[in-house]
């Protein structure tokens, strides 16, 4: 409970629990609820994409993916994000 991330980076296929159950679960907590999300997938179909999103992430990105490109995917997503909260999107 007294865990505060700023985000919450999810793969979509994990064991035992997956990203969306992952997810659900974080979300269920009060002080963890609003926590924006972003998932990792190698589910590259749109209908997954958009199954996806429909939860309300931040953002799908799409394995492989370049591990120096990640962190400024991430900015990437992050700022969009808080400039949709300051234009009242």
């Amino acid at each position: 409970e007294d865990f505060a991330p700023d985000m919450f980076l999810l793969d979509v296929m994990m064991p035992e629990m997956d990203g969306i159950q992952t997810l659900a679960a974080l979300r269920a907590k009060a002080a963890l609820c609003y926590v924006p999300a972003v998932f990792l997938t190698a589910k590259v179909m749109p209908a997954e994409i958009s199954s996806l999103n429909r939860l309300g992430v931040l953002g799908v990105l799409t394995k492989p993916f370049a591990p120096l490109q990640l962190a400024i995917k991430l900015q990437a997503l992050w700022s969009s994000a808080r400039g949709d909260l300051t234009r009242g999107a």
